[in-house]
């Protein structure tokens, strides 16, 4: 259960390394495309230079500028940063001018004083408030800090990521694809259709019952025309008479 936790710590921390790179990236392009452009830098910009001591500005005349939180938390101002002010549009803005090193070092969130700070092995440091609310941190959880390289005692330190919280802007979560060990197999096998089941009906023999409403048409009635019979006529009797008599020829009648 540890390795696996340390696992996707390892992971999540690779994967913010990846994108800060694609962010210092995209940065260093976009002052090249600028400067191909003629649009004027912040640093070429009149304003005023100060370093980030951690909730604000020091200029060099040490007059003390605060810096909003959220600008801070979202550009990951380490303590040492060199940040300008300047006007644009009637509106005062702050531009970092030059990233110090950093070192990076993990941690665990303590609360002391109702302010949250980072507890590692090289000391306490302060840290934002709005950093730990973005991830919605809680006490004990770990947290990736980043310092300045070369000085590591200093009060403030920048929260870079709280391992195991996703923060509150992200919405679409990509998880990771299975593995072969862990994908199921499937087999390319048609499956056999189920056998249907006979159901037995049992059909009264009743008289269909006539639907006035429902009748189709007759069919025609064809006429058979048989041949006439005359009825056989009775023949009467009649009682049979005598015989004729046989009269005797003569000598004389045969002359």
């Amino acid at each position: 259960m540890e390795e696996n936790i340390r696992h996707k710590i390892q992971q999540v921390n690779n994967a913010l390394n990846q994108a800060v790179n694609f962010i210092n990236q995209a940065k260093n392009l976009m002052k090249e495309v600028e400067a191909q452009a003629g649009i004027p830098s912040a640093r070429n910009l009149p304003g005023v230079l100060g370093k980030f001591m951690g909730e604000y500005m020091e200029t060099e005349a040490g007059e003390k500028i605060d810096i909003p939180a959220n600008y801070a938390s979202k550009s990951t101002l380490v303590y040492g940063d060199k940040l300008k002010q300047y006007e644009e549009n009637g509106e005062k803005r702050f531009k970092q001018i030059e990233r110090i090193r950093r070192l990076r070092v993990e941690g665990i969130l303590a609360k002391k004083e109702g302010k949250w700070h980072a507890v590692t092995s090289d000391g306490s440091y302060r840290v934002l408030d709005v950093s730990v609310n973005h991830y919605g941190g809680v006490e004990g959880d770990p947290v990736v800090v980043l310092l300045p390289l070369d000085d590591k005692f200093v009060p403030f330190a920048a929260v870079e990521s709280i391992p195991g919280k996703t923060p509150k802007s992200v919405v679409k979560v990509e998880l990771p694809k299975p593995s072969l060990e862990e994908a199921p197999l499937v087999s390319q096998e048609k499956p056999k259709p189920e056998p249907k089941k006979v159901v037995a009906v049992v059909v009264e023999n009743k008289p269909l019952r006539k639907d006035k409403g429902r009748e189709g048409p007759k069919p025609p009635v064809r006429k058979v025309v048989l041949p006439k019979i005359e009825p056989v006529k009775k023949v009467e009797e009649k009682p049979l008479g005598e015989p004729p008599q046989t009269k005797a020829l003569t000598e004389e009648d045969l002359r």
